[in-house]
């Protein structure tokens, strides 16, 4: 498997995600409304409306230096967006786009336990972000 990087931040508070598998999902909103059962005319259809609003969401599986912890949880403690710089086919046409972020986890793996033989230590991580604009900005 060919490994994928992604960027997130810019400058000296960037931090390049050595990715081990990527999710890219698109939602369609859509408001759902249950219609009361009537036992004489039976299960009446569900009521759908499309909100008209697409949501993408990225899972990220990956790899960071240990020295980038810091910089990592910074980003996703800001409020409001950052910038994600993923090339989703390898061909280095990179895109670049704001996110906010959604959930992470970060787990530290001991030296010993490294894949490929490296002599370095890195963290595993695992986080969610929500392509978005900010709210000022929208």
């Amino acid at each position: 498997m060919t490994t994928v990087n992604i960027i997130l931040g810019t400058g000296t508070n960037a931090v390049t995600i050595q990715t081990t598998k990527v999710e890219e999902i698109q939602a369609n909103q859509m408001l759902v409304v249950t219609r009361a059962t009537n036992v004489d005319s039976g299960i009446p259809d569900t009521l759908t409306a499309d909100l008209l609003r697409v949501t993408t969401r990225f899972n990220v599986d990956g790899k960071i230096a240990y020295g980038d912890r810091a910089k990592f949880r910074n980003l996703m403690n800001v409020r409001g967006t950052f910038s994600m710089k993923y090339d989703a086919d390898g061909d280095g046409s990179e895109e670049t786009f704001n996110v906010n972020f959604e959930k992470f986890q970060i787990t530290e793996v001991p030296r010993g336990e490294h894949d490929q033989g490296l002599d370095h230590k890195y963290l595993i991580v695992k986080f969610s972000v929500i392509k978005a604009e900010n709210y000022e900005s929208a």
